[in-house]
């Protein structure tokens, strides 16, 4: 009786899956769903993939390992940034990843003037961290997913190194979602591995892709963004990275 029973609950669950099969491939072909596959919350219906890329993430802690196992100065970086953005008393900031600060340490050590400058992370511990480590009146944390995040400020420039290469299954939500709150005229700037590979890493649960320029083109485009200038970022001899400047056109 029991092998019975195990037998018919096998099936069932089978079933279950065939039938959610079918669901998902009918909605992806209905009648105006198309539009909204653009949106993020129903591709993470149809795809697993996009909640288990950031897990990683989430649980990641403030820990200088994450970059290639050695700590990182964000001078490399912020150099390129501030060769392509102005910056003064009246500019909103906003960092995506801050991860252990490297890059706000670096920010802060060259005086670049700011009136608010945001860091958006997806870990709590990195933002609890954070919090500690920058409590200037001026410099703020939150803990959000940039796919999706509500931002309570209009940022005019904007910046993430290290981070969209892991977006999944690219940065186009993180920036149609950045573009939302980015001023007109405002610059964002990000960098990215060129090529074309993507993989999952660390035993499936890490993501990351690689880029050509006209993909990068073709995103930029589709989310209402032109591109400034394609440049070359170097934090360190061994980590060459492609770096992508944008603004939003009024």
């Amino acid at each position: 009786m029991s092998e019975a029973k195990n037998e018919t609950k096998n099936i069932v669950q089978s079933l279950q899956r065939l039938v959610l099969t079918e669901v998902r491939a009918r909605l992806r072909e209905a009648p105006g769903v198309r539009r909204l596959l653009d949106t993020a919350v129903i591709k993470r219906f149809l795809d697993p993939n996009w909640e288990r890329s950031p897990t990683r993430w989430r649980g990641a802690k403030p820990d200088p390992g994450l970059t290639w196992g050695q700590e990182l100065t964000g001078e490399a970086f912020v150099s390129k940034v501030e060769s392509y953005a102005s910056f003064d008393d009246e500019t909103t900031v906003l960092e995506i990843g801050p991860g252990y600060g490297r890059i706000l340490r670096s920010f802060l050590a060259r005086g670049i003037p700011f009136k608010e400058y945001y860091g958006l992370d997806i870990s709590e511990q990195n933002v609890e961290y954070l919090r500690k480590q920058f409590p200037q009146d001026a410099v703020h944390f939150m803990q959000a997913d940039i796919d999706v995040a509500s931002l309570p400020f209009q940022f005019d420039v904007g910046f993430s190194s290290l981070v969209f290469k892991h977006l999944y299954p690219s940065f186009e939500a993180a920036l149609r979602n950045c573009s939302r709150y980015m001023s007109p005229h405002g610059r964002l700037i990000f960098d990215l591995i060129e090529g074309d590979q993507r993989r999952w890493k660390s035993e499936g649960k890490s993501y990351v892709r690689r880029y050509r320029r006209d993909e990068v083109l073709e995103i930029l485009g589709k989310v209402g963004l032109e591109l400034v200038a394609f440049d070359e970022v170097v934090h360190d001899p061994k980590h060459r990275r492609l770096l992508v400047v944008a603004t939003k056109p009024e």
